[in-house]
């Protein structure tokens, strides 16, 4: 009838192909993990160091604004410092003058 054929597999003392290829495979993967969690942290850093100069960009221009508004803000104060002395000028001219003919 059929022959039953042997599947053990004999082994001899020390290391054979199937120690060495799983060896092979965990060095692999331990490369393969850390080569990649260098990469994450590559990127992360660059996207870090761009999000802090986007962040410094949009500070500065938000800092040039406040400065033009607050040169703006002087000029009216400015202006109106010199509206109210004209004024005030007027008003004791025109009680001067009340004084005189009124």
């Amino acid at each position: 009838m059929f022959s039953q054929a042997s599947t053990t597999i004999v082994d001899g003392p020390g290391w054979g192909a199937a120690e060495w290829l799983a060896i092979a495979t965990a060095v692999a993967l331990v490369i393969g993990t850390l080569t990649g969690a260098i990469v994450q942290l590559v990127r992360l850093r660059k996207e870090n160091t761009v999000q802090h100069e986007e962040g410094r960009a949009l500070v500065h221009d938000v800092r040039d604004h406040l400065l033009d508004m607050h040169n703006a803000v002087n000029r009216v104060d400015q202006k109106v410092d010199r509206l109210d002395a004209r004024f005030d000028s007027h008003v004791e001219n025109h009680q001067r003058k009340r004084r005189w003919f009124g």
